[in-house]
């Protein structure tokens, strides 16, 4: 896995100095969903590239690692996308704290810098935003 020695670091951060119990257990859950949505969105960060998406060769995934230490928790997901604008973290973060009950400060969003992705961000030359896909796909 690409992320568990920062996961580990954060958690080590986030979970063991503020006083909970040693002896609790370290609850984790690990899940991922495919996001892939269909052909036709500009793909992210492709200065030269004049067209959009054409076809499918391999899927898109949203990975998620769950941490729970008695009263603490972390969520960690990471996104196979060049990066997502601040404002699809802020609604994700929102959505996962009204279903889940986390703390959106809990919640840790990260891209996998793909460049087989559609554009998820607002970067200059690096494709069309993708409204339809972050609506439809990353923000159901």
């Amino acid at each position: 896995m690409k992320f568990s020695i920062p996961l580990a670091v954060v958690s080590l951060l986030l979970l063991t100095p503020l006083g909970v119990d040693s002896a609790e257990t370290l609850q984790v859950g690990a899940a991922s969903v495919d996001v892939t949505g269909r052909p036709g969105p500009d793909l992210a960060g492709f200065l030269a590239r004049v067209q959009p998406s054409t076809g499918l060769r391999t899927h898109l995934f949203a990975r998620t690692v769950y941490l729970e230490h008695g009263p603490e928790t972390l969520a960690w997901i990471v996104v196979d996308s060049l990066g997502m604008a601040p404002e699809i973290c802020a609604r994700i973060k929102t959505m996962l704290a009204d279903e889940f009950g986390i703390e959106p400060w809990r919640i840790v969003l990260s891209a996998a810098h793909t460049h087989s992705a559609p554009a998820a961000s607002h970067l200059s030359g690096c494709g069309e935003f993708a409204t339809e896909y972050v609506e439809t796909i990353l923000i159901p």
